[in-house]
């Protein structure tokens, strides 16, 4: 079945043809893009470009529904704005200072991304590169997580970071430049969107599920559980301290496709989604991203994790020039994973259940213009699997004195 572009796709893929040479007439061939639930706040087509001269683009475009209006325009277009500047202001920074101190192996780890002129009047949208045609792919994230796929994750995550901690040292206007003004997606529209009402929800269920003798200690850190992990999300913004990088935001397992070699191995990974970038601790991408995925096995090793990024950050940080020591010393990072680490709890409850969604129970937001509640707060079809996993973190955040 073809699709149907938007106006405002169309006039950005003829600009981007002009711009890149392509020879016209040109053959386009358009497909819907990732599936319901992969994103939230946009959707997307997968587009090839094919010229006359037979040079070729595979891109993947993010937009936003020229439907969309209200509140929810207000908020997704602010967070397409927020990418358009990481793309086209902040990360080519980042790059010209890794390229600057001669990284052999400098963070690239993300698409390629193509600037095209949108208009007032145009729906916000965001042309990359398709990584699909280069063989990286999302991991399936019903299954557990492992090693392999934590460490190459963790490692890119720490050497994002660093570039943050060795600009604000050596040159701070431009990193005051860079990073002034960002807001944070999830604080900031943390009633609108409806992550309060999944999350209120979704603690409910998980108590409600606990067995009063079985789960009795598990049962003993819930008073006031959701009270505390709402004021978590909804209060980081009063934590920003001098410690604080850029961070990529939204860290959940959708938002990174991997390259496997022959032995069905990850040798590197892309980070895909920069509409939520904050300033403040690198501990909550660390939180969020190892806390909504995690077993019990890699729970178990969460020191060797947390010494994993430390170490992989301090040595970049020295590479680019900088003293880890002084910038990020380890009593604060080990005091910042401590305080940040009930951000990765909180939305855990959501991001885990959203996670273990059967297709047919996602929610398809732009199909009603509004958050279906049902949808986000029904018990799904996998909830004893859910309530198992949320069980085990909880758990280890209690043998952690965390909560």
């Amino acid at each position: 079945m073809e699709v149907q572009m938007i106006n405002s796709v169309k006039t950005a893929l003829d600009v981007l043809i002009a711009k890149e040479k392509i020879k016209t007439p040109v053959k386009l061939d358009v497909n819907k893009g990732s599936d319901v639930g992969d994103g939230f706040i946009s959707k997307n087509y997968v587009v090839s470009i094919k010229g006359n001269d037979d040079k070729t683009l595979s891109l993947f475009v993010k937009y936003l529904p020229e439907e969309i209006s209200g509140v929810f325009k207000t908020i997704f277009v602010k967070a397409f704005q927020t990418e358009r500047r990481f793309y086209e202001e902040i990360y080519p920074e980042f790059t010209k200072f890794q390229l600057n101190k001669k990284i052999n192996d400098p963070f690239n780890n993300i698409p390629e991304y193509y600037k095209t002129k949108v208009n007032n009047g145009d729906a916000p949208l965001i042309i990359m590169e398709n990584l699909k045609c280069l063989n990286y792919v999302l991991r399936d994230v019903k299954t557990p997580i492992d090693d392999s796929h934590l460490r190459i994750s963790i490692k890119a995550y720490a050497r994002y970071h660093a570039i943050s901690y060795a600009l604000k040292d050596q040159d701070f206007e431009t990193f005051k430049r860079l990073s002034e003004d960002l807001g944070d997606f999830f604080s900031d529209s943390f009633e609108t969107v409806g992550l309060q009402t999944m999350l209120i929800s979704s603690v409910n269920q998980f108590i409600d599920s606990l067995d009063p003798v079985l789960d009795k200690i598990i049962l003993g850190r819930c008073n006031n559980l959701l009270d505390r992990l709402s004021g978590v999300i909804k209060n980081n913004r009063e934590k920003v301290d001098e410690y604080a990088v850029i961070s990529q935001g939204d860290c959940r397992s959708n938002n990174l496709m991997f390259l496997y070699n022959d032995q069905n191995q990850p040798i590197d990974v892309k980070l895909i989604d920069w509409q939520c970038i904050r300033y403040n601790s690198p501990l909550l991408d660390f939180s969020y991203f190892f806390y909504t995925l995690s077993t019990k096995e890699t729970l178990d090793k969460i020191q060797t994790y947390l010494n994993f990024y430390y170490e992989s950050l301090c040595e970049r940080i020295i590479e680019l020039g900088s003293d880890p020591k002084k910038l990020f010393p380890r009593e604060v990072f080990i005091d910042h994973w401590r305080k940040f680490a009930p951000f990765g709890l909180a939305l855990s409850f959501c991001v885990i259940k959203l996670q273990l969604f059967e297709k047919d129970e996602v929610p398809d937001f732009f199909e009603k213009q509004e958050f279906d509640t049902d949808s986000l707060t029904h018990v799904n079809k996998n909830h004893k699997d859910y309530i198992d996993r949320v069980k085990v973190i909880m758990q280890h955040f209690i043998d952690n004195n965390l909560i």
